[in-house]
């Protein structure tokens, strides 16, 4: 179910404003795409983000809504440890700033990294 208060885009990454949901008929959410070349169109999608109906095989579904993913970011201190098994150690940490991290280092054999990640 598309829902009004998230935000979406197409599957090939392209902006999308919704306008409505819960429509009468088989494509219930209507909004407008922006093209890469800045112009805009209005589109309809079925109520679960589909572009078109699944029998159809002459879509590539690109049009598709998903949401837009949200991006994240972190500094880890890793524990650089040549004996153990994991590439980066058993005993990494996670922190909001880089000052953060290089406080907790209690160890000369860890390091600070910046990790970025979109779920």
């Amino acid at each position: 179910m598309i829902d009004m208060n998230h935000k979406y885009q197409t599957r090939d990454g392209r902006a999308v404003r919704i306008l409505a949901t819960g429509m009468r008929g088989l494509f219930s959410v209507a909004g407008i795409i922006t093209e890469t070349d800045d112009s805009q169109h209005i589109y309809s999608w079925m109520e679960d983000g589909k572009s078109d109906i699944p029998a159809n095989v002459v879509w590539n579904r690109s049009s598709d809504l998903i949401p837009v993913p949200t991006k994240h970011e972190a500094w880890a201190v890793i524990d650089i440890d040549a004996v153990s098994p994991f590439p980066c150690g058993i005993n990494s940490f996670f922190f909001k700033t880089y000052e953060q991290a290089r406080a907790y280092i209690p160890l000369e054999d860890q390091r600070v990294a910046h990790v970025t990640w979109e779920d």
